[in-house]
């Protein structure tokens, strides 16, 4: 096996020297080609969501002047009624973060053989774990005690929700809550009842953390599920550049907005920010305090200096946020090992703790062992950042979505007559179906009788004669 590796290194060596410097610029600009038509695609998406969701709001409207509410005929003759803060069951309902199973796949995937069939896809299981994560952290780390926060916290508490705004993908639900806890600001500083009368109008579908953070210890995964975050944010940070590219509305679900910008400094220094004030684990926030404040460690300073100016941030320069917490995440997690062995006696490798390893990203890894920094971009690109994927998951379902919006307007203007009539024809054959299978259930049973072995006769006609 070693020598059939070392083998496939060489080839893969030799492939990149004679690949000359004119198919490079090929191969990158058809990468290029493909994400502009991606999106592309996401604008028209982006648009049509928008045009539907103002007929809509157009809709309620018109119908709320012809039918005065109860409120709005109080408040014309008295006082109005004070808003009612309790979320309905409907309002939770649609704002629920996460797809939540339905009770018949609550039942099966509990079923030993059958659960398999129902495990969950690899980005459910990441954006589930990210966004629990992300709400847990608010509820432990945001209020230490009863007292209001102060200038300092909610500062750094709304430079934390601007930088998922502009970070995280639609896909994982969570803008909707960011949005109100900025809206609600000050009113979310009086106190932590008050936090979490915000953060309850949108209940998780995932209560517990995946397999893959918990290892089996059911209600365990917070850090795992942060690394997650994080991981997803410093992605989402140097895809979108900072915030620049919201503001030309390609983000589908997301409204074109002039937000917030931050440089790549920037972004490091707010997720500093809420380690320090807001992370509950004082070891780990030491540590990673410790390592960010020396500009030495891991270059931090040299690849995202404190004077740049967002208009000169180059393409390349966005990715050195998510490079940099991937080898710093490299540098806990080889520790973890070292403190490990240390007490169980164990092995005492840091290669143990490094990711990606060879088998995972095989292209990651120079033939001297260094690593790739490109391929090791595309890869983290890969793992935590499906939106950015060719083949978008959440694409075809708002394009499905949209569409079946579309054709049940249309049924209920008369207009999709023709879909009815063949929905009652499609039932209609099935009755028959199984009328005519009720019929032919005997004629089958005497010719499986026919053709059973003299065993199973005999057992029978036992049976038949006691």
């Amino acid at each position: 096996p070693l020598q059939s590796s070392a083998r496939k290194q060489a080839a893969q060596a030799l492939r990149k020297e004679k690949q000359s410097p004119a198919e490079r610029q090929r191969l990158v600009q058809e990468r290029m080609k493909k994400n502009k038509a991606l999106l592309k695609q996401r604008i028209e998406v982006a648009k049509k969501i928008r045009e539907q969701k103002r007929l809509a709001a157009a809709k309620d409207a018109n119908s709320a002047a012809r039918v005065p509410t109860t409120e709005r005929v109080r408040s014309q003759g008295g006082p109005k009624f004070q808003k009612k803060t309790t979320p309905t069951r409907k309002e939770l309902k649609q704002n629920t973060i996460g797809k939540k199973p339905s009770i018949p796949k609550k039942i099966l995937s509990s079923v030993p053989i059958v659960k398999r069939a129902f495990k969950p896809k690899p980005e459910e299981d990441l954006y589930g774990d990210a966004a629990l994560s992300f709400v847990t952290g608010l509820k432990l780390g945001v209020y230490t005690d009863g007292r209001p926060l102060d200038q300092k916290r909610q500062g750094a508490l709304v430079d934390w929700l601007e930088l998922l705004s502009i970070s995280l993908p639609p896909e994982l639900g969570l803008h909707a809550l960011i949005d109100d806890l900025l809206n609600n600001m000050s009113y979310v500083s009086q106190g932590r009842d008050k936090l979490y009368e915000q953060l309850d109008k949108y209940p998780l579908a995932n209560k517990y953390w995946s397999d893959s953070c918990s290892k089996g210890r059911r209600g365990q995964g917070q850090n795992c599920g942060l690394w997650k975050l994080l991981h997803i944010v410093t992605i989402g940070f140097a895809e979108h550049r900072g915030g620049l590219e919201q503001q030309d509305g390609s983000y589908v679900d997301v409204p074109m907005t002039s937000g917030p910008t931050f440089t790549p400094n920037e972004g490091a220094a707010i997720i500093r920010e809420y380690i320090a004030l807001f992370f509950g684990c004082d070891v780990c926030k030491n540590n990673f305090l410790s390592k960010y404040d020396d500009c030495v460690s891991f270059g931090r300073c040299d690849r995202m200096p404190v004077d740049a100016r967002i208009d000169d941030v180059e393409d390349e320069d966005w990715k050195e946020l998510p490079l940099w917490l991937w080898e710093f995440h490299n540098h806990i997690s080889a520790r973890i090992v070292q403190v490990k062995a240390k007490r169980d006696g164990g092995r005492d490798d840091e290669v143990i703790g490094i990711w990606p390893n060879a088998e995972t990203c095989f292209s990651c890894y120079n033939i001297d062992g260094s690593w790739n920094m490109e391929e090791l971009y595309a890869f983290l690109e890969t793992a935590f950042w499906y939106a950015s994927s060719s083949s978008d998951f959440k694409l075809d379902r708002a394009l499905k979505d949209f569409d079946k919006a579309q054709r049940m307007s249309s049924s209920s203007t008369g207009t999709g007559g023709g879909v009815g009539v063949f929905t009652f024809f499609a039932w209609v054959g099935v009755i028959a179906a199984g009328f005519y299978a009720s019929k032919r259930k005997n004629v089958w049973l005497a010719d499986m009788q026919k053709h059973t072995s003299m065993p199973i006769a005999r057992k029978g006609a036992a049976g038949k004669k006691a």
